[in-house]
């Protein structure tokens, strides 16, 4: 990325909020009847709220249990396990349909999925303000970014019903659909597990808003979110960390 010669004039926070592409708004007032504060924090408590709620409906659904069940089963690779689970199988079943371990489950998961996303966006923020030698834009990325929370939003409506609907409770949305009988464990299911739908599209819309920021092109930001995406999972998987970036 080149070094913008001056420093670019910056926008209204409603113009960023609201202009995917960042075209000017031709209004003075704001866009959305929000509050600054609001429209800073407002999407990611939905994306939270969202989380939590899709997560604790499927850990209450009776097939979810069956399948943690089946899950476990497959893994057993001795004797003494297969015992120790016929053994504690009716207590493991209890202990998932109780409702206070459904909402640690789902609190867990909501922490995860906030935690990995706010990690990652970080790593994003440092690596463009490295390059392009811009420090003071933080707020800009930070309201962008939650912005564009809504594609994930819609990632996690869209895998809560097909989870429901078809019991893949792993599933997601990218080419390893067609990796039927796949190690799970591979590096190359897990690469293509990552390019996922809406992670692609997340990673556009924030490039194309974050583009007249840094003054460069949106194509130009897309592919370099791309490197320092595949560098981050690669690291990780190295490392023998799950990574995610939506849930």
């Amino acid at each position: 990325m080149r070094v913008p010669d001056a420093e670019v004039a910056r926008p209204e926070w409603w113009e960023l909020y609201c202009v995917p592409y960042h075209s000017k708004n031709n209004s003075p007032e704001p866009c959305v009847p929000i509050p600054t504060t609001a429209a800073y924090i407002l999407p990611v408590i939905i994306y939270a709220c969202t989380i939590f709620t899709f997560s604790f409906l499927i850990t209450s659904n009776q097939n979810f249990i069956d399948k943690s069940m089946e899950n476990v089963k497959a893994n057993i690779k001795t004797k003494e396990q297969a015992e120790f689970f016929a053994d504690h199988e009716e207590t493991n079943r209890q202990i998932l349909q109780n409702p206070g371990m459904r909402l640690f489950i789902s609190t867990t998961m909501t922490v995860k999925c906030l935690v990995s996303l706010a990690g990652t966006l970080m790593v994003f923020w440092i690596s463009i303000s490295l390059v392009s030698g811009q420090w003071n834009n933080f707020q800009e990325f930070w309201l962008i970014s939650s912005s564009s929370l809504s594609i994930f939003l819609l990632s996690s409506l869209t895998l809560f019903i097909l989870h429901w609907l078809t019991l893949l409770f792993d599933g997601t949305i990218s080419f390893v659909l067609f990796m039927k009988g796949a190690d799970k464990s591979s590096f190359l299911y897990n690469f293509i597990g990552q390019l996922d739908l809406f992670n692609i599209w997340f990673l556009y819309l924030l490039s194309a808003r974050l583009a007249p920021i840094y003054n460069e092109s949106r194509h130009v930001v897309f592919i370099f979110f791309i490197i320092v995406f595949v560098m981050m999972f690669l690291l990780f998987f190295f490392l023998g960390i799950n990574f995610i970036l939506t849930c």
